[in-house]
């Protein structure tokens, strides 16, 4: 991932880009930090509410196809009761039949939000899970190397048999057992 975010790569689809250029655009407009992070709570509640319906990629398709019944479910279920500046933009996306696009416009949002934050967004994948202490210990370690503040997502992954991966943007360090052998593998296949 990049950084400023305005880099489009080739793993990017175009309905990822365009939800991306929706969440550029709504960051752009709320300038007050502690504002553009209620609103990326309300995003996050919209979308979690949606994920819980069993139809809601069926219903969101169907008001892809129905404008007028999209701007109707847009303006019934959220005026009044989203910021402004949300309101605006949902209802943009029903006019345009893009409400689809919300699970991954919510994603993006946040991502360009900790950027201009100044906040790092760390992966640690792990071969077992760590305890409370360890994740801590951990957290501000990657912290105070990194010099800045951090937002941390575990991952498990058993084949990594111990040590941990950690992924900063697109820089990975890999401290693993598993990569440590594979190293030591090829180093022994090199020289005999």
């Amino acid at each position: 991932m990049v950084a400023t975010g305005d880099v489009a790569t080739v793993l990017d689809s175009p309905s990822l880009r365009l939800a991306g250029e929706y969440a550029q655009a709504l960051l752009d407009c709320t300038q007050d930090d502690s504002l553009a992070d209620e609103i990326g709570c309300q995003l996050e509640a919209i979308v979690e509410i949606l994920h819980a319906e069993q139809n809601a990629d069926r219903f969101l398709s169907a008001l892809r196809i129905n404008v007028s019944q999209a701007e109707r479910f847009v303006e019934k279920t959220f005026a009044g009761r989203v910021f402004g500046q949300l309101e605006s933009l949902l209802l943009l996306m029903a006019r345009n039949g893009r409400l689809s696009l919300l699970d991954g416009l919510t994603r993006r949002y946040r991502q360009l939000l900790n950027v201009r934050q100044g906040k790092l967004e760390v992966t640690v994948t792990t071969a077992v899970e760590l305890s409370e202490s360890l994740a801590g210990d951990v957290e501000s370690q990657l912290a105070e190397i990194l010099s800045s503040e951090i937002i941390v997502t575990y991952r498990l992954d058993p084949d990594l048999l111990g040590g941990m991966v950690v992924q900063v943007g697109d820089r990975l360090f890999d401290a693993s057992i598993a990569a440590n052998l594979k190293k030591l593998r090829q180093r022994l296949n090199t020289e005999a």
